[in-house]
């Protein structure tokens, strides 16, 4: 799994998701902008995280999944599962 670059800030954090709410989008293909990372926490339970045509990775609240820019991918969450997403930037380059 990548690690989040050292340069990026915080900029946004999604409310926490359930299988009730988690955003449909969220389970289908789909990439950040460029430049936008993210980090995904579980709160409870666990999710599978998706890149498309690479790897799948099983995300707990022991572990947290990251993002690349503009990289397709998705989840699935197992049942009561609670998650959020942060998204991070670079200030100086990407001024969104």
């Amino acid at each position: 799994m990548k690690t989040l670059p050292d340069n990026l800030t915080l900029y946004k954090s999604t409310r926490l998701f359930t299988n009730q709410t988690v955003p449909q989008a969220l389970l289908h293909n789909h990439t950040t902008k460029d430049g936008v990372w993210a980090k995904i926490t579980v709160e409870k339970g666990s999710l599978e995280y998706t890149i498309a045509g690479d790897k799948t990775y099983v995300i707990t609240t022991e572990t947290h999944g990251v993002i690349e820019p503009q990289v397709l991918h998705y989840v699935h969450l197992n049942p009561d599962t609670s998650f959020f997403i942060e998204f991070y930037h670079n200030p100086i380059t990407n001024l969104s």
